[in-house]
Order: structure tokens, then C-alpha cells, then sequence
């Protein structure tokens, strides 16, 4: 069985680099930079998102071309001789080297061309107008998605769990959400009333709404079998309700909050700074001690990293959001997937 730790270690790193670029709203605010440090920062942090969008696609490159199925005992096309799959070109070399490897055996073509559509889009993003990338950023979703669905499943689609189908309605989320919320941004739909919410809260809400199903369903692993200091987890979790009782009491607080709960970055935008930097800290610490819920094993701990990169990821109009998409939905199919062979 193929070891997930370098999986593991690199979508950690991911999600940790994401987090910065999805707080550093609330961290400018926080700083009350002049105006010629805010332009210095905002500077960096551009260069920042280049870097990190750069660093994801090639993240996703590692992930779709070096993750492999499960080696299977078949049969040489030339010798009938049983060979297993991943031993098969090589055979095919050594004892049939006038004979071409079978085009079943060659790298599967979805892992090139999602390749290819993420640099794609790379490019258009960097130098072309907004509704081009919104375009080259959904096909590139759509070609990672078919990636992840063959990682899930190597043979036959399995439809009859729940489990299957949810996964399935995981894989269409991401890139309809991207979509929808891209079209919010440039303007092909209406930002107010049932359009705005549909299009720009609705995908977000979802979102959420799958990671949190994930943790809860993880947590309750960990439930089953509690430690002495179970409730250690819990403890940042207390801070919650007296920050929100301390602004509940604002106007327009439920809208705000609901700004929170589907903006997330934008949150500077509409409370005090004050709020939002205890806001963020808080969430950050409830995220981080939550993690010591999880139970043993490596694919539980995959599974929330992914469950995290595809929040974290957002839906902005930027490769970096593209590729923290695009990777959090190989990291869920690895997951849940079967045995892998990540490639040495």
C-alpha cells in the first residue's frame, strides 16, 4: 500500500499558505498601515498570489500525474504472460522491445489535459481579460474533477451508496459554484435580491455545509472512542459566544454576520477591526484544535485537509482560487479512493 505522508505533508502546506492569503484582509485592517505601507502591502501580497497560484498548479501537476491506481495483475497483450499493471510497460520493453506499450497502459489522458487547461488558465489569467479566465478556470475544474472521479474509481462508477453519490455531487459543486459565483462577478447576473443570493451566497453556503458534514462526521469517529481530556478540542470553542454577544447588539448585526458566513475575506468591509482580528483569531484556533478530533489514519486526515483546501480555496476570480479548487477536489478523491502509489 502506497504511503499518503508526502500527500499529507504537501496539502498541509497548501492549506497553510491559503489561510494566510484568505486572512490577510483582516491582518491589513488590523495593522492600520499608512497609505504608502498599505501600497507596499497590497503589492506583496500580489506577488504573494502569483506565487501561490504558480506553487498550487504545480501542486495539482504532482497530485494528478504521480498518483496512480493500485497496481492489478493483468495479462500482456503480446506473450499473455500475467504481468502486473504497473510492471507492464517495462515488461513490454524487455521481452517484446520491437512492440509498442498498449495506449491502456500509458498515463490516462484527463491528468494531461487538466494539466494543460490549469497552465492554460495560468496564462490567461495573468494576461488576459476577466471573463477569459472565468472560462479557461471552469473547463480547467471540470477536467481536474474527471481526474478525481477516475482516482475514486480505477473501474466501475459505484451509484449505490449514499456515500458514492454524495461524493459525485462534491465533484459538480465545485466547479457549478465557480461558475456561478464568476458570473456574479462579472456581472451576467444580478449581485441584489434572489439572483445575488443564489449566485453569489448560495455556492459559498454549500460549500461550508459539505466541510462541515465532513468534520462532523470525522468528529463522531473520534467520539466513539474518547480519550481521558476529550474536551481539550472544545475549549477555543468557548470563546464564541461572548464575541458574538459583545456584537449582537449592533445594528444590522444578522446581516453582518451573514456577510461573515458567506464573504468570509470581505468581513474588514463591515465590522470593527477589533471584531474581525478576534473573529478571525478565534476561527483559526477552533480550526486547529478541532483537528485533534480527528482519529488515527492517514485518509481521515486527507480527507479534512481536502475538506479545508476546498473552503480555504474560495471562489475569487484568481488562479489561486482555481488551483486550491482543483486541488482540494484530487485530494477528497484520493481519500477516498482506493489503496494509492504516489510516485518516488
Amino acid at each position: 500500500m502506497g504511503s499518503l505522508r508526502l500527500p499529507i505533508l504537501l496539502t498541509a502546506v497548501a492549506s497553510v499558505l491559503l489561510a494566510v492569503r484568505f486572512l490577510s484582509g483582516v491582518a491589513l485592517v488590523a495593522m492600520d498601515l499608512t497609505n504608502e505601507a498599505g501600497r507596499v502591502a497590497s503589492a506583496a501580497l500580489e506577488v504573494y498570489e502569483v506565487g501561490l497560484a504558480i506553487f498550487l498548479v504545480l501542486l495539482v501537476a504532482f497530485f494528478a500525474l504521480r498518483v496512480t491506481p493500485p497496481p492489478e495483475v493483468q495479462a500482456c497483450p503480446h506473450c499473455s504472460a500475467p504481468v502486473r499493471h504497473d510492471h507492464l510497460p517495462d515488461h513490454v520493453r524487455r521481452v517484446h522491445p520491437r512492440e509498442t506499450v498498449p495506449d491502456a497502459v500509458r498515463r490516462r489522458p484527463w491528468a494531461w489535459i487538466a494539466i494543460l487547461l490549469l497552465v492554460a488558465a495560468l496564462s490567461v489569467w495573468l494576461w488576459t481579460p476577466r471573463p477569459v479566465f472565468a472560462v479557461a478556470g471552469v473547463l480547467a475544474l471540470i477536467a481536474v474533477a474527471a481526474v478525481g472521479l477516475r482516482l475514486r474509481y480505477p473501474g466501475r462508477v459505484d451509484v449505490d451508496r449514499w456515500s458514492s453519490l454524495a461524493f459525485l455531487a462534491f465533484l459538480s459543486l465545485l466547479p457549478l459554484a465557480f461558475s456561478m459565483r464568476s458570473a456574479a462577478g462579472l456581472g451576467l447576473v444580478s449581485g441584489v435580491g434572489t439572483g445575488g443570493w443564489l449566485f453569489v451566497n448560495a455556492p459559498t453556503l454549500l460549500l461550508e455545509l459539505f466541510s462541515i458534514g465532513v468534520w462532523m462526521n470525522l468528529a463522531m469517529g473520534a467520539w466513539r472512542t474518547p480519550g481521558p481530556r476529550w474536551w481539550l478540542p472544545f475549549l477555543p470553542f468557548l470563546l464564541v459566544p461572548p464575541l458574538l454577544f459583545l456584537f449582537e447588539g449592533r445594528p444590522l448585526a444578522g446581516f453582518i454576520l451573514s456577510a461573515v458566513i458567506t464573504w468570509g475575506a470581505n468581513l474588514p468591509l463591515f465590522v470593527p477591526v477589533l471584531f474581525a482580528l478576534g473573529l478571525a483569531v478565534t476561527a483559526v484556533a477552533c480550526y486547529v484544535s478541532s483537528l485533534l478530533l480527528l482519529p488515527r489514519g492517514p485518509r481521515r486526515r486527507l480527507l479534512a485537509l481536502g475538506a479545508a483546501l476546498a473552503v480555504l480555496g474560495g471562489y475569487y476570480m484568481s488562479m489561486a482560487s482555481v488551483a486550491g479548487l482543483a486541488l482540494a477536489l484530487l485530494t477528497v478523491s484520493l481519500a477516498l479512493g482506493p489503496d494509492p502509489e504516489v510516485g518516488t
